[in-house]
Parts: structure tokens; sequence; C-alpha cells
């Protein structure tokens, strides 16, 4: 079951592996700062006060969850399904027979 957050809420990643994370109206507004502030400088944000040059980046959920699930060990194949190391992908095998059960399922209908 997914569960999603009612407000749109994006990551600010830092080197340290600190995330913090804000609704993506905040986050465009660090985002043009960023964009024209020159050399490395301090910026407040809420109750944080961040180095410039300590951020690795901007990002939106989907984004983090793969990378932690790369991180983990993870890996998405062809058919954009997860796997864990060392599993071989039978997404093939599995979405023919989901195709032969529709099939059967259309002509014969369903149990």
């Amino acid at each position: 079951m997914s569960q999603e957050l009612s407000v749109n809420l994006v990551c600010v990643r830092m080197k340290s592996g600190i995330e913090i994370w804000l609704e993506a109206d905040r986050a465009t507004a660090l985002r043009q700062a960023l964009q024209s502030l020159t050399g490395s400088k301090f910026i407040d944000l809420g109750d944080e006060m961040l180095n410039t040059t300590e951020i690795e980046g901007i990002f939106t959920a989907p984004t983090l969850a793969d990378f932690t699930r790369r991180k983990n060990g993870e890996w998405k194949c062809t058919h954009n399904e997860w796997h864990t190391r060392g599993q071989q992908c039978d997404c093939s095998q599995a979405n023919r027979y989901k195709i032969e059960q529709k099939k059967f399922d259309e002509k014969y209908g369903e149990a």
C-alpha cells in the first residue's frame, strides 16, 4: 500500500547525509537564491543555517527513494521493477503469465 503526502515535499540533501525536507514552494525560493549566489555563502533556511557549498542537491521524493534503494543494493530491471541484490529478473516471464491469465479469464470468465 502506497502512502502519498498531501504536501509536495522535496529534499535538500547535504554532503554530510543530512536531509532537510521542504515544501516545493520554499525549495523553489531556495533554488533561485542558490542560482544567484557567487561563491560560498551561508543562507538562512528557517531554523537552519546552511553553507551553500555543502548542499549536494535538491531532490524529489521519488528520486531520493530510488537513490536509497540503489544504495541498499537493489536494482531496477528493464521492466521498471525493483529486485534485491543477486536476484535475477523474471519479469518477462511473469508478464507473459499475466497476459495468458487475462486471456484465459476473458475466454472462460474469472473464477
